[in-house]
């Protein structure tokens, strides 16, 4: 509890366990049932967000430890990647996550690539 991780420390506000969870017995589900489970993988996103934004402010300490500005960018991001993971998972389908991961992959690359070359020519 005392340690210096961040992850672990802000992982509650922006890993949606019980959603993801639901996620993995997708491939155990037959197809016509699949409509049902993509209820409850929203139902329990949902039940993540309103926690998130109930839970979510500057006197959290966990929050003040790991620094607001930080705290806040990894848990947009953190909460955008996920919210992609599981849209890209709804079809059923593993090929839409495996596509999703790929794209930010290289379009998070592109982006990096683009950045630095940038700073190199200011500097």
């Amino acid at each position: 509890m005392d340690g210096g991780n961040v992850v672990i420390a802000l992982a509650p506000y922006f890993f949606p366990l019980a959603a993801m969870t639901i996620l993995l017995l997708k491939p155990f589900i037959l197809y016509r049932f699949q409509i049902y489970l993509n209820f409850f993988v929203g139902f329990t996103y949902l039940f993540h967000l309103f926690n998130l934004f109930r839970e979510f402010h500057p006197g959290q300490p966990d929050l003040k430890n790991s620094g607001l500005f930080f705290s806040i960018l990894m848990v947009a991001f953190f909460n955008i990647f996920f919210l992609g993971i599981i849209l890209a998972a709804l079809p059923g389908k593993w090929v839409e996550i495996q596509s999703f991961l790929n794209s930010g992959f290289s379009e998070s690359c592109r982006v990096l690539i683009f950045l630095f070359r940038s700073a190199r020519t200011v500097i």
